[in-house]
């Protein structure tokens, strides 16, 4: 788009363009317009897709169709005729025009009821809690992941890779109060405000006040450019921790929220460390939590799992094996209720009898930071039926937010059925099928 609006601007001050049909003065004027109109259009080339103001999506043939109506309003813009005349077929130009984007626009963000959410059959950690805690005052335990490695996401997040821009533009607060309604975001299309996550809002909000959330953990959050557009999630949370691989998105998000008691973030690498619980410090001797060991309460009964994860846009963008260790810290927390990301035509990954390790049949899919449509429901995740699902990015992708719920039985046997993910068990096989195999060259060999 922008090298159309070059080559015009070129044909513009060349003598070619100078002849009695065309105002070149009015031309140029025009040409502004038009380039400052073309401004926020930004296409990506693996979707097909072009993101217009506002957050709306374009296909191939609704994109040719808007830039055929400009081009013609363009010329009716430098023809020599009557003022009257121009103004005219403006006008039929632009009803055309706002047409096509009024019809885009509603097939996008017409509303999508939030699935009815049916009662929950688990405990809530948070409802153990004594009334009178502070959940806002409570530590987080770890406080910290020594592990994280961030150089990838950095870089994706230093040079624009997934936002069409660098990062300086966002890297200040004040960013985050300017256009409530379609506010790009620093963390990729997919959180932007408006059509690109109204729809994970809906559901989030939903489960919160329907079954008494107080707790969440974010992973990743990023810049959490969305997540706070509705009561229930900014106001209704005893505590929200957001946790990103990403130092500058967390110093941000740590400075433009430090206002909030409720909110707290943390460098975390979820795929290295296990997410941390919460610590509820006891006032003149009182515990503050009951039932020591169950419901997602320590056994010394001061720590509580969260109540609700939220692992939206994340595992697709891992290797298989960090991918289902990421999971594996999930389900592991001990909190009931996960939100995530699935793509329910996605293939699982292959899996290499030699050494036992997983990879996508997409090679671009292999590096952290590529893509590769991760089901949550085949091998080797293999997720409970989820509870409820909405789209996550309607007219674009075929993703689906999912809520998931874990009881003891289900996270024990989740966690028993996937255990030759984690690092030492794979060493272990690793070095079993060694053994294994240099018995069988000793005995070919008597």
């Amino acid at each position: 788009m922008r090298l159309a609006l070059q080559i015009l601007e070129h044909c513009l001050t060349s003598r070619s363009a100078r002849h009695d049909l065309l105002d070149t003065g009015t031309c140029e004027r025009s040409f502004r317009l038009v380039d400052a109109w073309a401004t926020p259009l930004t296409c990506g080339p693996t979707k097909g897709l072009c993101r217009l103001f506002g957050g709306m999506y374009l296909d191939g043939a609704k994109l040719l169709l808007l830039l055929a109506l400009a081009a013609t309003s363009w010329l009716v813009l430098c023809m020599r005729s009557s003022r009257h005349a121009r103004a005219l077929l403006l006008i039929v130009h632009a009803v055309a025009a706002l047409s096509v984007v009024r019809k885009i626009a509603n097939e996008q963000t017409e509303t999508r009821p939030v699935p009815p959410l049916p009662p929950l059959h688990v405990p809530l950690p948070s409802r153990a809690v004594h009334e009178s805690a502070d959940l806002a005052a409570a530590v987080m335990e770890p406080s910290s992941c020594g592990k994280a490695s961030t150089s990838v996401f950095s870089r994706i997040y230093g040079d624009g890779s997934w936002f069409n821009g660098k990062a300086e533009r966002w890297d200040r607060p004040s960013y985050y109060y300017t256009d409530l309604l379609h506010r790009r975001s620093a963390s990729g299309d997919g959180s932007d405000v408006g059509m690109a996550s109204a729809t994970s809002l809906a559901l989030l909000a939903a489960v919160i006040s329907t079954y008494g959330v107080r707790t969440l953990i974010d992973v990743p959050c990023g810049d959490v450019n969305w997540q706070f557009s509705s009561w229930e999630t900014d106001g209704m949370l005893g505590a929200y921790i957001g946790l990103d691989i990403v130092p500058q998105v967390i110093a941000l998000n740590q400075k433009r929220l430090a206002h909030h008691r409720n909110k707290r973030f943390a460098l975390w690498d979820a795929a290295a460390c296990e997410l941390p619980r919460l610590r509820l410090q006891s006032r003149d001797g009182k515990n503050l939590v009951g039932g020591g060991g169950s419901g997602g309460v320590g056994s010394d009964g001061t720590t509580i799992a969260p109540d609700l994860i939220q692992v939206r846009d994340v595992l697709q963008h891992l290797p298989p094996l960090p991918a289902l260790r990421m999971a594996r810290h999930v389900v592991a927390s001990g909190a009931p209720l996960v939100l995530a990301t699935t793509y329910p035509q996605g293939e699982p990954p292959v899996r290499h009898e030699r050494d036992g390790s997983l990879s996508w049949k997409a090679e671009h899919a292999e590096r952290f930071g590529g893509m590769q449509p991760v089901n949550l429901a085949a091998w080797p995740f293999e997720f409970p039926s989820p509870v409820a699902c909405t789209l996550t990015h309607p007219s674009v992708d075929a993703d689906l937010t999912c809520l998931y719920t874990f009881n003891a039985t289900t996270r024990g046997a989740w966690l028993a059925r996937t255990a030759w993910a984690q690092p030492h068990e794979r060493r272990h096989a690793h070095r079993a099928k060694k053994v294994s195999r240099k018995k069988k060259r000793v005995k070919g060999g008597q």
